[in-house]
């Protein structure tokens, strides 16, 4: 009995310090500087909210939390790097982590059990676009128009695609898929007539909106979006599809919980300051900030969707 005291006594002081250990590296983290790795080039939507994050971020914990872009492969290369850096919260990634899946990639990774969630840094909305000159303003008008006369689908990624196609099949047409490969060439071939329709948040669609040049006949929120609150749902249109895509920060696995629980509430407070929430929503997105288990529930959710749309219209990962 006496030798069964000591051992767990042992095991009691051995658990406090390594407690103690992980309470002493969260309270000194950051020491040194934070690098974000994302998988997309500069200017884009998650540079652009990654980049805010990051500024607010090393104000707010006295460091400097440097950005880098390391493109190729949907985001896989860059995600890689962080799964291979030493889980201490000084490697990061940022940004969306779907597009890499198995849904998508052949070559693929499941951030849900290759990296550790941190936080939602925003959450976007799908609408559905379409050139004004189609004279169609919900999705069943765009069906009927659809039924009429082949239209051109802009598609700046399978994702797109794989949600509109579905939409699609529900609504009984079909289109032409017209790959491109930024939101900005989408946008560009619309205003030109080269193509007719597009799946994308409102970043660079609002001013041609405006021109009545392009009208949102949908969006796939939950409900009305706070970003366009008169566009309707395409629940409301009798549409089975609700989905949203969110732009995450993820650690490598094995990095202590205090350091993520100490960053995921630097976060959660930097994307709700005034000045990075105006400028997040200056892009279209919704700045949120969220705990590791909503990520997690966030990213799980967007897979299962896609899955479901992709089995839908037979599209295989390349």
């Amino acid at each position: 009995m006496r030798k069964f005291i000591t051992r767990a006594l042992a095991l009691a002081m051995a658990i406090g310090a390594v407690s103690a250990s992980s309470l002493a590296q969260a309270q000194a983290y950051p020491n040194k500087p934070v690098k974000i790795i994302i998988g997309y080039g500069a200017g884009g939507s998650t540079d652009v909210i990654v980049r805010l994050v990051a500024d607010d971020l090393g104000k707010r914990l006295g460091q400097s939390f440097i950005v880098e872009n390391r493109t190729g492969a949907n985001g896989l290369i860059a995600a890689r790097a962080v799964k291979a850096a030493a889980p201490d919260g000084y490697t990061l990634y940022g940004g969306s982590a779907t597009p890499f899946t198995a849904v998508f990639m052949k070559d693929n990774m499941d951030a849900a059990k290759d990296l550790q969630p941190v936080s939602i840094m925003a959450l976007g909305d799908w609408f559905v676009w379409v050139r004004s000159e189609l004279g169609v303003s919900t999705l069943k008008e765009l069906a009927a128009k659809g039924k009429a006369t082949r239209l051109k689908f802009a598609s700046p990624s399978p994702a797109n695609h794989a949600l509109m196609a579905s939409v699609a099949k529900q609504l009984g047409f079909e289109y032409d898929n017209i790959p491109y490969k930024t939101t900005d060439q989408t946008i560009t071939s619309m205003a030109a007539g080269e193509t007719d329709f597009t799946l994308n948040n409102p970043a660079g669609f609002t001013s041609y909106a405006q021109q009545g040049k392009f009208r949102a006949v949908a969006t796939f929120a939950p409900g009305r979006t706070p970003l366009m609150p008169s566009v309707p749902t395409a629940k409301e249109q009798g549409v089975d599809m609700e989905t949203r895509f969110n732009m995450g920060i993820w650690a490598p696995t094995g990095t202590p919980r205090e350091v993520v629980s100490r960053l995921g509430a630097a976060i959660a407070e930097a994307v709700k300051t005034p000045n990075v929430a105006e400028k997040v929503g200056g892009i279209s997105m919704i700045p949120t900030g969220s705990t590791p288990e909503e990520l997690v529930r966030t990213f799980q959710s967007e897979v299962k969707t896609y899955t479901e749309a992709a089995g839908v219209v037979g599209m295989q990962p390349q």
